[in-house]
């Protein structure tokens, strides 16, 4: 009830600010509040909904997520899946959007907050997107479907559902359709990760990695410093 009312007052406020940045800011401003403020309406009043629900069920982060679990061995475990798994979905990534482009001449459309990024804005922008891409985005996205979600299915004997439907339910929240099957695997990898260690930093960490490379490459433009160094 309590994680309810927060929300809603949260989208109100976000609402009313909304119609008064649009009166007031510039153009890039206001697609940088846009931005940053659609992080904020899902990712971070979700944090606010995790916190009010382990208040309501008198629970503790640490015990309910097994912080305090080898953490030094869950975050060696994370770099490893990591280091594994990240070029293996970025061929993904892109055989998906070969594939589609091939069987339906779809060019998946590019993701407006990659766009905006891709469009060099001031560093105080970057940084902040960076921020909640980087810390805020898979803090409470792993708190929530492989911290609440999937343990709640799971529990109630339904692994199967709790696997697949988390890990396609993840996917699809992305709203990103040449990135789906990718995010659904990396779902999977982090489940796996969450149950071999039982220690959720670990897809915490995992994620984290994931997004600071994909944030790193999009903001450094390294894949046209690695095209020119190769045609040398």
């Amino acid at each position: 009830m309590l994680g309810s009312l927060g929300l809603g007052v949260g989208l109100l406020a976000l609402m009313a600010m909304d119609g008064v940045m649009r009166e007031r800011l510039s153009p890039n401003d206001l697609e940088f509040f846009k931005q940053a403020g659609g992080f904020l309406s899902i990712q971070g009043l979700g944090l606010v909904w995790i916190y009010l629900f382990l208040c309501e069920h008198d629970l503790r982060a640490g015990a309910a997520f097994g912080f305090s679990r080898a953490p030094l061995r869950s975050l060696a475990t994370a770099f490893l899946a990591m280091l594994v798994a990240f070029p293996l979905i970025a061929l993904l990534m892109h055989g998906c959007a070969a594939l589609m482009q091939w069987l339906f001449n779809i060019v998946p459309p590019e993701q407006v907050t990659v766009g905006f990024l891709k469009s060099h804005p001031p560093l105080w922008q970057t940084l902040g997107l960076g921020f909640v891409a980087v810390v805020l985005a898979p803090v409470a996205e792993e708190m929530l479907f492989r911290g609440i979600l999937y343990p709640f299915i799971k529990q109630r004997g339904y692994p199967r559902t709790a696997l697949w439907g988390t890990a396609i339910l993840f996917g699809v929240i992305h709203f990103n359709l040449g990135a789906l099957v990718p995010l659904v695997v990396l779902a999977l990898v982090w489940t796996w990760l969450y149950e071999r260690t039982q220690n959720l930093l670990a897809p915490i960490v995992a994620h984290v990695l994931f997004n600071a490379v994909n944030f790193i490459l999009l903001t450094a433009d390294l894949p046209e410093w690695l095209e020119q160094l190769i045609k040398k």
